[in-house]
């Protein structure tokens, strides 16, 4: 875990509220004391869950992981970037998961080293709605479920990514 990413978690992790809209953030997919990654969650993202004040409901505040650097920095924020660009074109569209906010900007205060001095780093980051739920669990614990279930499961599986085929999207994973 990289200091920018911790940065970004100890400033967001329990804040009251994030553009005056968002409220009660907390870290999902890191863990909020050391910033580690749980599990395979969130490749090019910190992901914190929060509640929009505006309509009550909870949201997914997702980050660009601002530690990735070197070779390929610039392909990955690309893809996130494009993520973003997507989940616009598909509001409200059916089987969708759907954009509350666009992509934004988070201006992060880093502390500088032995002189004092801080940098500033630019964090981007879309706002979506929050879904319930953790696919990862399913899959580790598959023969503790039946066939239906399992059917159940896929048919909206397969429906969710023939939405998006219908809009021209083939989702990578």
């Amino acid at each position: 875990m990289g200091d920018n990413a911790r940065t970004l978690i100890e400033t967001l992790h329990g804040e009251s509220s994030l553009d005056g809209r968002y409220a009660n953030i907390r870290v999902v997919n890191r863990d909020p004391r050391t910033g580690d990654r749980r599990g395979h969650q969130g490749a090019l993202s910190v992901v914190f869950h929060a509640i929009d004040s505006r309509t009550g409901r909870p949201i997914a505040l997702k980050f660009f992981d601002p530690d990735i650097q070197g070779f390929g920095a610039r392909y990955r924020m690309d893809l996130f970037d494009r993520e973003c660009e997507l989940l616009e074109r598909l509001v409200n569209k059916p089987r969708c998961l759907q954009l509350v906010q666009p992509l934004s900007e988070l201006r992060l205060s880093i502390p500088g080293g032995s002189h004092g001095h801080s940098t500033t780093i630019v964090c981007g980051y879309c706002v979506l709605e929050w879904l319930d739920g953790d696919l990862t669990e399913y899959f580790l614990r598959q023969d503790r479920y039946d066939a239906l279930v399992k059917l159940a499961l896929f048919r909206q599986a397969v429906l969710g990514v023939f939405a998006l085929h219908r809009e021209g999207i083939a989702h990578r994973d």
